[in-house]
C-alpha cells in the first residue's frame, strides 16, 4: 500500500517524507518571504503535542501491564489501550501534517501571483457548466441546499469515524493507507494551488445573499478574509486559527471525500452509506465551498492517481511475495 510496511506501521515511509518535504519547504519559505510564524502557533504545537504524548504514555502503560493478564476483562483493556494508541498516533500525525500543508498554503498565497478565476469559470463554460445556474437551482430547494451544507460540513467527523474504526477494528493496515492517501492528495494540493491561484467562485461571481440563502451566511467565503490579508499586506501574520478553507484550485474537500469513501470499502454497513455521502460531498462543494466545476474535476483526478499508485504498489509487493512456480521451482501452476 502506499505504503505501510507492516500492519502495526499506522503512518508510512511516504506519509513521514511527505511531511518532511513540508517541513523543509516551510522552513526556507519562511526564511525567504516576508511572512511571521505567530508565537502562539509555538504553544499549540506544545500543547498538542504534550497531550498525545501524555495519553500515549497513559495507553502503552495500560497494554504492558494488562498484556500478560489473563482474565476477559484485562484482554478488553488492553485491547482498547492498543487501540487508542493507534488513534492517537494516526491523530496527532495527521494534526502536524495538516499544519505543515496549511502553513505551505499560506506561503504560496503570500506570495500573491495573479489570479487565475477567470480561466476557471472560462473553462466551465466551455464544458456547458453554468455555476450561477447550479447555485440557483440548488438554493431553490431548502430541503436539497439543507442536505448539501450538512454533507459538505461532514468531512472532518467523517475522518474522527473512519480513524475510530479502523483504529479500534484493528485494521491498521488500512489506516496506514489512509493517511498516505491523504497526505499524497493534500501534498498535491499545495502544489496545484501556487500554480493555479483563484480565490473561489463566489468572489469571481458576487453573487447576492439572495441567490444563496439557503447555504451558510459565508458559504464559499469563509477563507476570503485571510486570503486577501496574505495577498495584500506587506508582513502578514500566520496564525493556526486562521487556516480554514484556504484551498481554492484543486477541491481538497473532492479528493478527500474519494479517498473516505475508498478507505471504508471493506467497513460492513458503513461502505454503501459512505459512498452515497461522499458522493454529495463533492456535489456540495460548488455552492457550499465556492469551487468551480474545474476545482472539483481536479480534486477528482487527484484522489484517482494517489488511489491508483496505492494499488499499483500494492500489486507489485502481492507479486513479489508471491513463490517462484513451474517445474524449474518444483511446482506446477
Amino acid at each position: 500500500m502506499l505504503w505501510p510496511d507492516s500492519a502495526a506501521r499506522v503512518v508510512s515511509p511516504v506519509s513521514w517524507t511527505l511531511l518532511a518535504t513540508l517541513t523543509v519547504i516551510d522552513v526556507v519559505g519562511f526564511a525567504s518571504l516576508p511572512l511571521k510564524f505567530d508565537t502562539s502557533n509555538f504553544w499549540t504545537i506544545a500543547s498538542v503535542a504534550f497531550a498525545f504524548l501524555l495519553w500515549l504514555g497513559v495507553f502503552r502503560l495500560i497494554a504492558s501491564r494488562l498484556g500478560n493478564v489473563r482474565s476477559n476483562l484485562a484482554r478488553a483493556l488492553s485491547s482498547a489501550a492498543h487501540a487508542g494508541d493507534v488513534l492517537l498516533r494516526a491523530v496527532s500525525f495527521t494534526a502536524f501534517f495538516g499544519w505543515a500543508g496549511a502553513t505551505c498554503l499560506c506561503l504560496a498565497i503570500s506570495m500573491a501571483p495573479p489570479l487565475l478565476d477567470a480561466r476557471l469559470a472560462a473553462f466551465d463554460q466551455m464544458l456547458g457548466f453554468d455555476w450561477l445556474g447550479f447555485l440557483a437551482l440548488t438554493n431553490s430547494n431548502r430541503l436539497v441546499s439543507w442536505s448539501l451544507v450538512a454533507a459538505y460540513h461532514s468531512a472532518f467527523p467523517q475522518m474522527v469515524l473512519l480513524y475510530l474504526l479502523l483504529s479500534f477494528g484493528r485494521q491498521e493496515q488500512q489506516l496506514a493507507e489512509f493517511l498516505s492517501l491523504f497526505c499524497t492528495t493534500f501534498f498535491i494540493t499545495c502544489f496545484l494551488m501556487l500554480l493555479v491561484p483563484a480565490a473561489g467562485a463566489y468572489a469571481f461571481y458576487h453573487p447576492s445573499r439572495d441567490a444563496f440563502d439557503g447555504f451558510s451566511q459565508d458559504a464559499g467565503m469563509w477563507h476570503y478574509e485571510v486570503f486577501t490579508m496574505l495577498r495584500a499586506e506587506p508582513k502578514p501574520v500566520l496564525k493556526f486559527e486562521y487556516m480554514k478553507g484556504l484551498v481554492t484550485f484543486p477541491s481538497f474537500h473532492t479528493a478527500l471525500a474519494i479517498v473516505t469513501a475508498y478507505a471504508a470499502r471493506n467497513i460492513r454497513l458503513i461502505a454503501g452509506p459512505a459512498v452515497v455521502l461522499n458522493g454529495i460531498v463533492i456535489v456540495s462543494t460548488l455552492p457550499e465551498g465556492g469551487h468551480f466545476l474545474v476545482d472539483v474535476l481536479a480534486g477528482a483526478m487527484i484522489a484517482g492517481v494517489a488511489i491508483g499508485l496505492a494499488r499499483w504498489r500494492l500489486s507489485r509487493r502481492l507479486m513479489q511475495c508471491q513463490p517462484l512456480s513451474g517445474p524449474l521451482y518444483g511446482t506446477t501452476d
